[in-house]
């Protein structure tokens, strides 16, 4: 996972960013420089947020989207709520074939959901 530094450090400007983990209660986490430090939990987010790393359509660009029936439909972002909410969740993929993967998964998980919780 990756963190930006929101605050500055002696060693660090803000906007830094990390790499790192959880372990034993702590976070543990390598600049570029490879030098590694580690962070209470307690206190992180005061100093630290996540860096989402994942595709997000710019303005009039053509996404991808699993409806729910499973179908698979296109549109072009405009940044509407529902587009956000889309987002957030994961639903929002850059080509028609990751979004038929996730599909894929999606069912098969909820198949075996309900196996499992009749």
């Amino acid at each position: 996972m990756k963190y930006k530094l929101k605050r500055p450090l002696p060693y660090a400007e803000v906007g830094t960013i990390w790499e790192g983990f959880i372990k034993a209660g702590r976070y543990w986490l390598m600049d570029k420089t490879n030098e590694v430090y580690t962070f209470p939990t307690s206190t992180f987010s005061d100093w630290f947020e996540e860096v989402d790393e994942r595709w997000k359509p710019v303005r009039d660009q053509e996404y991808f989207f699993i409806a729910v029936t499973g179908c698979i439909f296109s549109d072009y972002w405009n940044g509407t709520p529902g587009e956000a909410d889309a987002y957030q969740i994961g639903n929002c993929f850059r080509t028609r074939e990751l979004a038929e993967k996730a599909a894929e998964q999606i069912k098969a998980l909820l198949k075996e959901f309900h196996k499992n919780n009749p």
